[in-house]
């Protein structure tokens, strides 16, 4: 399947500066003195005729946070409702059950409603009057692995090996 031939015009560029016939002669276009119709004239990018720019007069936003430190998600005692007392509570499952983001790497419980059955809970992180229900619910507490514990092997650098 052959397509037809398509007829473009290709515009052409303004010549300027080639006497007055052309239409752009004189002062080609850039008006009479002053630093724009001069060569090599340069303004920066916010320059407002030697006032003061507007990004110097506003104030500075203040404040600082640190990005790279990971907040808990948070969830109450009345999510953990979802849970049997067969099942862990840990990141995997309240992700599984969308309790949690999928991009949270810990997680705290608050003390926000009520709890009946006796849960394993796999966090460190939690208040006190959580602590306190919980532990009134007689829920017990386990430390979880990390997922990635795969044994590193310490291989010899460059120069360790060769001074062996």
């Amino acid at each position: 399947m052959s397509y037809p031939q398509l007829k473009t015009r290709i515009k052409k560029s303004k010549r300027r500066g080639r006497g007055p016939g052309s239409g752009k002669g004189n002062t080609s276009g850039k008006g009479h003195k002053g630093q724009k119709s001069r060569s090599g004239s340069k303004f920066k990018p916010f320059f407002e005729g030697g006032s003061l720019e507007l990004y110097r007069r506003l104030p500075k936003k203040g404040g600082f946070k640190r990005h790279w430190i990971k907040q808990p998600a948070i969830i109450n005692i009345s999510d953990l409702s979802k849970f049997t007392e067969q099942e862990i509570v840990n990141l995997k499952n309240l992700q599984a059950k969308n309790i949690i983001p999928r991009n949270a790497t810990t997680f705290k419980i608050l003390s926000k409603g009520e709890i009946k059955q006796p849960l394993t809970i796999a966090t460190d992180l939690y208040s006190q009057t959580a602590k306190q229900k919980l532990d009134a619910a007689g829920c017990k507490y386990v430390k979880e692995k990390p997922e990635n514990t795969d044994k590193i092997e310490n291989k010899p650098t460059k120069k360790q090996a060769k001074k062996d």
